[in-house]
């Protein structure tokens, strides 16, 4: 790729220098000023929406899952019935069928343990057959978007009002994220603006620099 755009290595050593020294310039500069408008908005915000925040109610997850998006594999079905048919009998564990034929390779060595799950953050095909679980129980073979799951609902934990330092928390990353663009917008304005210096503008380092 190097040798198409015509470029040395020495060359794209320099480039990404030069984009982490802007980075990390630019980082410098605005951190700043988030943090004194996080600061300033912090304790009007949280004592405004603490009293209304929700933790959502939680799930300890454990599934074995094939994947349907291996053109190899078009068809999992048969596939995933005669695993749960196996699960079932008691021919092996729930662990030991996850080690040997799950496609989760993250979590097939916990025994198919995914950890605590909540909705949102989790696909919502999926978490529609978790909620229905009672704790201890396995599902049947269910279709997700992802492919075939066996779910086994291991803990859960209900919804409760938010602690304060967990509002707290939350807060500060969204005003983060609200006023990173201001201040982003705020410190190019005022560089366009000195009379002492010759400013180049990266557009690319601004954009990456900027919320997600």
């Amino acid at each position: 790729r190097l040798a198409l755009r015509r470029i040395h290595e020495p060359e794209l050593a320099r480039r990404m220098r030069d984009a982490i020294d802007d980075e990390a310039w630019l980082e410098s500069q605005i951190a700043a000023r988030v943090n004194v408008a996080v600061e300033k908005d912090l304790s009007d915000r949280t004592g405004r929406n603490a009293p209304s925040m929700q933790m959502p109610p939680v799930f300890a997850v454990a599934h074995l899952y094939l994947t349907s998006h291996d053109p190899k594999h078009p068809d999992r079905r048969g596939e995933i019935q005669d695993i749960h048919r196996r699960l079932m009998a008691g021919e092996a564990t729930f662990e030991q069928l996850a080690l040997l034929h799950s496609d989760d390779e993250r979590s097939k060595k916990a025994g198919g343990v995914l950890g605590w799950c909540a909705r949102g953050r989790m696909p919502e095909d999926f978490m529609a057959v978790v909620e229905k679980l009672g704790k201890g129980e396995t599902s049947a073979p269910v279709e997700t978007k992802l492919g075939w799951h066996v779910i086994r609902l291991l803990d859960k934990r209900p919804g409760r009002a938010a602690a304060m330092d967990e509002v707290e928390n939350e807060m500060k990353v969204q005003l983060s994220v609200e006023t990173r663009g201001s201040a982003l917008r705020d410190l190019l304005e005022e560089l366009r603006k000195r009379p002492d210096m010759q400013v180049v503008l990266n557009q690319d380092v601004i954009d990456s620099a900027g919320p997600p």
